[in-house]
This record gives structure tokens, sequence and C-alpha cells, in this order.
């Protein structure tokens, strides 16, 4: 004889779910970045994000200011940030895609 639940959803019932425990936001994208395995310079660029929206409090003079670049450069990082895939903060090729072959 089976003593168990008869039910899938009585079952369900013995195990009670836990609460999940997330960590501050800033916190985690540094752990997805180093699960990523990017490079120092794409972790230093992630930096400037987190600093800009804690420290700075919004406010990229400061933040420019701080780390010592160009309003252009951390702009350019930060219209193309994403926080699920930190790829875009790798350095990219500046070599053209496409040349021109002589015929």
């Amino acid at each position: 004889m089976n003593k168990g639940p008869k039910h899938f959803s009585s079952w369900l019932y013995y195990f009670k779910p836990k609460p999940i425990k997330l960590g501050c936001q800033y916190i985690r994208w540094r752990e997805i970045a180093r699960d990523q395995r990017v490079s120092r310079q794409a972790l230093m660029h992630l930096e400037w994000i987190i600093y800009y929206k804690t420290k700075a409090n919004y406010n990229v003079l400061f933040t420019c200011r701080h780390f010592g670049i160009p309003g252009k450069t951390f702009y350019k990082n930060l219209n193309s940030f994403d926080s699920t895939d930190f790829a875009f903060l790798e350095e990219r090729s500046h070599a053209p895609k496409h040349v021109r072959q002589k015929i």
C-alpha cells in the first residue's frame, strides 16, 4: 500500500516554499560579470555605471570627474548598458568591418 499523498498538489503541501533572498542589485551585477568572465577593463566600465547610479546620484559630471574619463565615453557605455549581458562592456575592434578589394 502506498502511504504517500494521492495528488501532486497535496504533496506540495508538505514542502513549504522558502523565500528567495536577492542581494543588492549592484553586487549581483558584479557576480554576473565575473561569471561571464569579462575582462578587467569591462569590470571597470561596470564600476563606472554602478558609481553613477549610487554615489554620484545619477550625475554624469561627478562620475566622469571621479574616474577621469570623457563624457562621450561614459555615455557610450551607459546607452549600451544591459543588466543581463555584460558583453557590451568589452572593447570592440576599431578595424573596419569591410575593406575594399583591389581588382
